[in-house]
């Protein structure tokens, strides 16, 4: 049959298949090499004929007419003949055998269209989120469903529009115990692994930089203790991380609670505690002097000039008192109590020293001479 392409004389055959028309050309003027021969195959898109496949001489010679005639055998492979290959040095001729789109395959060197996947000849390259053995669709790329788990492209999931792996957007474009990181899906971090947040550990929970197995929220807790890291672990000291500090010393009930650190237990404790007699707790710690009895505790008495709290064991003789440590204390114009205190005040003569007399303070009155 003689027919011209591109101003190319050619001496061709043709076969069909389904709706495949194979054409060898085997006096191809226009190829690189006068006369070397190739195959062109059509395929019937929306009722025209279009050119899908070219099959080149695998053993380019001038002269050798590959493709000089074509045919389809029994099993529906291709048979292309070369009557002037060279085998051994000698002008031999040949026929070579290449299966069509969707017919088995082994390599894409034996496929008509170079390509084999999923073990068939396939029309296009489909990647791992295709499929070109499709039962009914043998050879023709079919794209797996979104959300579809893929050798190859796994843990990315395929979103259903290209048959080659689709980087990720989220979590939701990996398959579960992933998480998405610049379009590649990771798996998830374990208990132990540094992070940033929640959402890329096994366990849900981000703590103190590390996933861990808890929650871990006491005020003594943490999961980045060492040799614990990723375990939720009562610690000693500070508290970890953006935890409530312990609180500062305090005063209560005459006694001091002075050093609160975490030792143990879920919330800080005091670590050392002094009790504040003769003494009662100022603000926050015991007071060091009084300036009242009311500074001093039950049993003792505020000497005011010292600042001091004493017992009641405190002796009064008149107007002296006479404390527990020899020392003595003069009340001047006033007598001392039973509470072992100078009085201050008077509203009759009671309080006041012999020789003093009231009403409203006690004053030195003269002896009455007699005449």
């Amino acid at each position: 049959m003689g027919v011209r392409t591109n101003g190319a004389s050619t001496r061709s055959r043709s076969c069909q298949k389904s709706f495949y028309a194979i054409l060898g050309v085997g006096e191809c003027r226009c190829c690189p090499r006068r006369l070397e021969g190739r195959v062109v195959i059509y395929d019937l898109v929306l009722g025209a004929w279009q050119v899908t496949q070219l099959i080149p001489n695998p053993t380019p010679l001038a002269n050798d007419y590959f493709g000089l005639s074509v045919a389809l055998n029994a099993e529906g492979l291709l048979l292309v003949g070369d009557p002037r290959d060279i085998q051994g040095g000698l002008e031999t001729g040949a026929v070579y055998v290449y299966p069509l789109v969707g017919d088995p395959c082994t390599n894409g060197s034996t496929c008509a269209s170079g390509l084999c996947e999923d073990t068939v000849c396939c029309d296009i390259s489909c990647g791992p989120c295709g499929d070109c053995n499709v039962a009914g669709l043998e050879g023709q790329c079919q794209i797996l469903a979104d959300g579809e788990e893929a050798t190859g492209c796994s843990p990315n999931l395929c979103d259903g529009t290209t048959a080659e792996c689709p980087a990720c957007v989220d979590e939701m474009d990996c398959v579960a115990g992933h998480f998405c990181d610049a379009g590649t899906c990771l798996p998830l971090f374990v208990n132990g692994e540094a992070c940033t947040e929640a959402g890329r550990c096994l366990s849900g929970l981000c703590v103190d930089g590390f996933c861990c197995n808890s929650s871990c929220e006491e005020q003594c807790q943490a999961c980045d203790v060492t040799g614990s890291l990723g375990t939720c672990t009562n610690v000693t000291g500070a508290p970890h991380g953006n935890r409530t500090p312990c609180s500062g010393p305090t005063c209560s009930e005459d006694v001091a609670y002075d050093d609160y650190q975490c030792a143990g237990a879920l919330t800080c404790e005091r670590q050392t505690i002094t009790p504040c007699s003769p003494f009662t707790c100022g603000d926050t710690s015991c007071r060091i002097e009084c300036a009242s009895n009311s500074q001093c505790q039950e049993g003792f008495f505020c000497r005011i000039e010292t600042g001091e709290c004493l017992t009641t064991d405190t002796l009064c003789d008149g107007s002296t008192l006479r404390f527990p440590d020899g020392t003595t204390q003069d009340c001047g114009a006033y007598r001392c109590s039973d509470a072992g205190e100078c009085y201050a005040s008077c509203t009759s003569g009671v309080p006041c020293s012999d020789g003093y007399a009231a009403p409203r303070q006690c004053l030195h009155f003269p002896t009455p001479k007699i005449a």
